[in-house]
C-alpha cells in the first residue's frame, strides 16, 4: 500500500462542495466513511452515539454496503445523519476527502482486518485530513507512524464517538492531525518512494 499525493491532495472545501453539488451540507459536520471495512456495522452504532450529542452530523458513505447495513441504518433511525454516496470514480475521492471535518476508518479484530494494507488508508493520508480509527495491525502501525489519527480501543463504540466528537470540537488538534498525515504522506508513504523500497529489496 501507498498514497497517491499526487491525485489525493488537499483541496478547499467550499470549492468542493459546490462541484459535488452538495452545498446544502455546508453546515453540516461531515463524516466520511470510504469503502466497506470489518468494522463498518460497529461505526453506525457509534455514529448513533454522535448524533445523540451532535444533532448536526453528516455522514457520507462511498462505496458499496451489504443489505444488513442498510437494515442497520434503517433500525437505528439513521436516515437524517447518513448519505448514501455509492460508488464513485477514483479522481472524485480528493473532493469527497477535502468537504469532510474528520475521516473515519472502523475496523475489528479478526485476522482479515489484522493482516489486510487497505488502499483507502494511503488515499486518507494523502488528503491532509483527521482521522478517526480503532485500527489493529498493519494500518494500525501507520497510522501511528503518521501521528495523523486518534486511535480507539477496538469494538469501544464510546471511545470511536468520544474522539470523533473531540475532533469536531477541537479544530487546532484536527488541522495538525491532518498536516501530519499529508506530510507523511509525501515523505514515506507515497507509491514513488515505496516503488523505490521495493526496488532496493529484490536487488538484494
Amino acid at each position: 500500500d501507498a498514497a497517491d499525493i499526487d491525485t489525493i491532495r488537499p483541496l478547499p472545501k467550499d470549492q468542493c462542495l459546490k462541484e459535488l453539488g452538495l452545498l446544502g451540507l455546508s453546515d453540516k459536520k461531515i463524516l466520511v466513511h470510504i469503502g466497506r471495512t470489518g468494522g463498518t456495522m460497529h461505526f453506525l452504532h457509534t455514529l448513533k452515539k454522535v448524533v445523540s450529542q451532535k444533532r448536526d452530523i453528516m455522514c457520507l458513505l462511498i462505496g458499496s454496503f451489504h443489505e444488513y447495513e442498510l437494515d442497520a441504518i434503517d433500525s437505528l433511525e439513521l436516515h437524517d445523519n447518513i448519505k448514501m454516496i455509492g460508488f464513485q470514480p477514483y479522481s472524485s475521492l480528493s473532493s469527497y476527502c477535502a468537504i469532510a471535518d474528520l475521516l473515519v476508518f472502523p475496523m475489528i479484530n479478526n485476522i482479515l482486518d489484522a493482516a489486510r494494507s487497505p488502499l483507502t488508508l494511503g488515499d486518507y493520508l494523502a488528503s491532509g485530513k483527521a482521522i478517526v480509527s480503532n485500527a489493529i495491525g498493519e494500518t494500525r502501525r501507520v497510522l501511528q507512524r503518521s501521528e495523523s489519527a486518534i486511535l480507539c480501543d477496538v469494538d469501544n463504540a464510546n471511545d470511536f464517538a468520544n474522539s470523533i466528537i473531540t475532533l469536531l470540537e477541537d479544530k487546532k488538534l484536527n488541522t495538525k492531525l491532518g498536516q501530519s498525515g499529508r506530510q507523511f504522506a509525501e515523505e514515506k508513504f507515497s507509491w514513488q518512494i515505496m516503488a523505490k523500497k521495493l526496488e532496493t529489496i529484490y536487488k538484494l
